[in-house]
């Protein structure tokens, strides 16, 4: 039911306060830039009952808002943990792609690490089907407030700086369960069936001389 995005491999540089510079000349030192791969993303809704209800994964685009939030996995991170250094103002960063009007500054979108084990079968009230481990405590996702980080937008790329996220829970107590986006207000951001705005991890890897 899902399809992996392929990995892809790119060489650019980070500047300051999480935001990329786009600039492929000028890698920081002894540094490349790595993605990792989409493996799932989920819609929840209290309108969207049916897991299998098209409009709630494999999408070009989705509204998040109020009572509507937006699930997010990377289970081929942990493949990485040898590769990913936070030492040095390394950071670890979400990227999404708005679709509504270009603007720079703070956004109304939060990134929130998602403390429930989900399946692509999770609706509103549900993490998974399988007993009562799969009701959310929260209907529309469980997920540490204290966690939650707010992204800056520059033009259409809004981004995450999740360094926490992942050297609190997926490094720190090997639960990768991803990402929850959630936002006061209305806001379309960009699917995974956007190839060129799909939500993209990344991180810097050490390149050995």
């Amino acid at each position: 039911m899902k399809k992996p995005m392929s990995l892809l491999f790119g060489v650019l540089a980070l500047s300051g306060c999480g935001k990329f510079d786009w600039d492929p000349s000028n890698p920081r030192p002894s540094t490349t830039v790595m993605e990792v791969p989409l493996d799932g993303v989920k819609l929840l809704s209290p309108g969207i009952r049916d897991p299998h209800d098209p409009i709630a994964f494999q999408q070009a685009e989705y509204e998040i808002k109020p009572q509507q939030n937006l699930l997010l996995r990377y289970e081929r991170l942990p493949e990485s943990y040898e590769k990913i250094s936070t030492d040095n103002g390394k950071l670890v960063l979400l990227k999404v792609t708005s679709l509504d009007a270009e603007k720079n500054g703070r956004t109304s979108l939060e990134a929130c690490p998602v403390t429930r084990n989900w399946s692509m079968h999770a609706v509103w009230a549900l993490a998974h089907p399988f007993g009562e481990k799969g009701i959310w405590t929260t209907p529309g996702g469980d997920y540490a407030k204290e966690g939650c980080v707010v992204g800056m937008q520059k033009g259409r790329a809004v981004t995450f700086d999740v360094t926490r996220w992942y050297i609190d829970y997926v490094r720190g107590r090997r639960e990768n369960l991803g990402l929850l986006l959630k936002s006061e207000t209305a806001v379309r951001v960009a699917g995974e069936k956007n190839a060129e705005g799909a939500p993209r991890l990344f991180f810097e890897k050490f390149v050995k001389n």
